[in-house]
C-alpha cells in the first residue's frame, strides 16, 4: 500500500472524546502512561542516547489481547472508519498510545521498523505541534490534530519531540 495522509480522519465528536481520554486526566477512562526509557529500540546503542530519548506509552491491544479497557471505544469508533476509508485489514496486531515530551529543540529518535514482518502502520495524531513522523525517503508528516498517516511499517521511520506543546500525542496502530 502506498503511504497516505488523511486529515480530519474521525468525526469531530469522536476525535474530541478520544483526545480527552488520552491527553487529560479529567476522564474516568484516562490513559495511564508507562515510562519507556528508549523510543525506537532497546539495544545497547540506544541505551547511550541522551536523556530526552524517552516516551510515555500505553499498550491498548497487543498479541491478540485487549490490554486496556479503552480498546472498546477505539474498536467502535476508529477501527470501522479505518476499514471503510483506508484498508480492509485481516487482523489487528497492536494499538499503542504514545507521548513524546517537549524539548528545547526538535530531537529525532532512531530510525526503526515497527515489527520484523509485513504489516501496515498507522499513526493518528491527537494534537497539533511541530513534532512529526519522518520517513527514510525524506517525507515528513507533521503532527496535526486528527491527521492519520498510513504506511508500510517496514518502511524505516522515526518520530520527533516537539518544542511548541508540552508533549506530542499519537496512537500507533499496526494491522495485517
Amino acid at each position: 500500500m502506498e503511504r497516505k495522509v488523511i486529515d480530519n480522519f474521525l468525526p469531530q465528536d469522536a476525535f474530541e472524546y478520544i483526545s480527552e481520554v488520552v491527553m487529560t486526566s479529567k476522564h474516568d477512562r484516562q490513559i495511564l502512561w508507562q515510562h519507556q526509557t528508549t523510543v525506537a529500540k532497546t539495544d545497547d546503542v540506544e541505551k547511550t542516547m541522551p536523556c530526552w530519548n524517552w516516551m510515555g506509552i500505553s499498550i491498548i491491544y497487543s498479541e491478540d489481547e485487549v490490554v486496556h479497557p479503552f480498546y472498546d471505544e477505539l474498536k467502535d469508533t476508529f477501527l470501522p472508519l479505518f476499514r471503510e476509508k483506508v484498508y480492509d485489514y485481516k487482523a489487528l496486531c497492536r494499538i499503542k498510545a504514545n507521548f513524546y515530551p517537549w524539548t528545547h529543540e526538535i530531537k529525532h529518535h532512531r530510525w526503526h521498523e515497527d515489527f520484523d514482518f509485513d504489516n501496515l502502520g498507522a499513526v493518528w495524531s491527537m494534537n497539533t505541534c511541530d513534532g512529526y513522523t519522518e520517513f527514510e525517503d525524506g517525507q515528513i508528516v507533521e503532527s496535526v490534530a486528527n491527521r492519520l498517516v498510513v504506511f508500510s511499517a517496514q518502511d524505516s521511520h522515526r518520530s520527533s519531540t516537539t518544542t511548541t506543546n508540552h508533549g506530542r500525542y499519537n496512537i500507533n496502530f499496526n494491522f495485517l
